[in-house]
């Protein structure tokens, strides 16, 4: 399946809010338990990537409006999409996701990368040599 084959609204949604497998999964988590608070270590327990990855994709899909980020002592995430044609979106892609799984995975990394974007993950990925 490619990016084109997708519904106008997940294509939307891949192009310009969701560019990796662990975000698509920090999201599908959320979603699946919307009325669940997560703090960065319980996500990393499920999603098994590294926490620094984790700790940092959780800020970044909140700054994008994807999550809300509560702040208590400890920071806490919570699926909250900032509008109802995101939530639907994000629906709709984890319908897609359960039923054809390596096909949205093809189309994640068919997206093109911005220069930016592997630039931050450069400097991510060096700043930690665990993650």
């Amino acid at each position: 399946m490619s990016l084109s084959e997708l519904p106008r609204d997940v294509q939307q949604l891949l192009a310009e809010q969701i560019r990796s497998i662990e975000q698509l999964e920090i999201v599908l988590l959320l979603r699946d338990s919307a009325d669940r608070r997560w703090t960065a270590p319980e996500v990393y327990q499920k999603v098994r990537s590294s926490e620094r990855s984790v700790s940092y994709t959780l800020d970044e899909l909140a700054r994008r409006g994807l999550l809300a980020r509560i702040d208590q002592p400890q920071p806490l995430f919570q699926f909250a999409p900032r509008t109802p044609e995101l939530r639907t979106a994000i629906d709709e892609l984890a319908r897609l996701y359960s039923e054809r799984r390596v096909r949205i995975v093809e189309a994640i990394y068919s997206l093109p990368i911005s220069a930016v974007d592997e630039f931050a993950k450069a400097f991510r990925l060096r700043k930690d040599p665990h993650a």
